[in-house]
């Protein structure tokens, strides 16, 4: 089994930022190369569904400990002091760092109290196979929600499937935990998953696009309880709501619901289809 390349957050990055930055890493990606055409949505005949053969990069907000805690906020307080551009501000900085550095201390969290949780929550990101779950779920979608055939899977980079019409492919960008981390601040869990679909044989994109889903609202350390067991099942949950959103658009050509529970999209830029009959084969 693959070992996805874990990065964690950085721990000493200003509070706002830390907020921004799993949207940072997750936004940022292209929108669809080309409109899939309702001719093609109907010609799609039997569909291959492939993992992309790149490793998901894995993101967990650990805790700050009271010491990071302590320079985040002394850091953000002295600077906003700083930028108010008035000589008061300027001679406050001591001061606001002072207090910056007590309060943040406080919102930390002792190291030895997320040791076990942040042992057990990289172990399962280790063990998950991010790209399988999604590919497996997405291809189970199509068998249950349209009339196109499955291809049995191919190996990841494989571009000759003599017994495939078009060809989906599946790749989790990212995923991990996200949100504040600063001290019992709940954490959601979430995939960013980009499906590009194919013709075949040759290989011509007939559509790409990104998703971004979050789900779940838990510390980091009720995350890990039980080797991880919230983790890992919220990511079954999970990969299978994007799956639905993937196959609804494509498949289905129908737009996300007012009020979605599932995922939402990461471009407002498409164009969308009228509902209409499944696509035949």
């Amino acid at each position: 089994m693959k070992t996805p390349n874990l990065h964690l957050l950085a721990a000493t990055i200003l509070p706002s930022a830390l907020l921004l930055i799993p949207l940072a890493l997750l936004v940022g990606c292209a929108g669809p190369t080309a409109q899939l055409t309702e001719e093609a949505r109907v010609n799609l005949g039997t569909v291959a569904v492939q993992s992309a053969r790149f490793t998901t990069q894995t993101e967990v907000a650990v805790p700050l400990t009271p010491g990071q805690a302590a320079a985040s906020v002394a850091l953000q307080l002295g600077l906003s002091l700083a930028l108010t551009g008035d000589m008061a501000g300027v001679l406050l900085m001591p001061v606001g760092v002072v207090v910056g550095g007590v309060v943040g201390g406080v919102q930390g969290t002792p190291k030895k109290a997320t040791e076990a949780a942040e042992t057990a929550l990289l172990k399962a990101c280790a063990e998950l196979d991010f790209q399988e779950t999604v590919r497996r779920d997405v291809a189970t979608a199509i068998r249950k929600n349209t009339r196109h055939p499955v291809a049995q899977a191919a190996k990841p980079g494989t571009k000759s499937l003599p017994h495939a019409h078009s060809l989906l492919e599946i790749n989790v960008l990212t995923a991990g935990l996200s949100g504040s981390q600063f001290r019992d601040a709940n954490l959601s869990l979430f995939l960013r998953v980009q499906a590009r679909l194919m013709s075949m044989p040759g290989g011509a994109v007939l559509y790409e696009h990104t998703w971004l889903h979050t789900s779940g609202d838990r510390t980091f350390n009720e995350w890990a309880v039980h080797d991880a067991r919230p983790f890992r099942g919220e990511l079954s949950i999970a990969s299978r709501a994007v799956a639905k959103s993937i196959i609804r658009e494509i498949f289905l050509a129908q737009p996300p619901r007012k009020g979605d529970p599932f995922t939402r999209s990461l471009h407002s830029d498409k164009r969308w289809f009228e509902p209409g009959a499944w696509a035949g084969n």
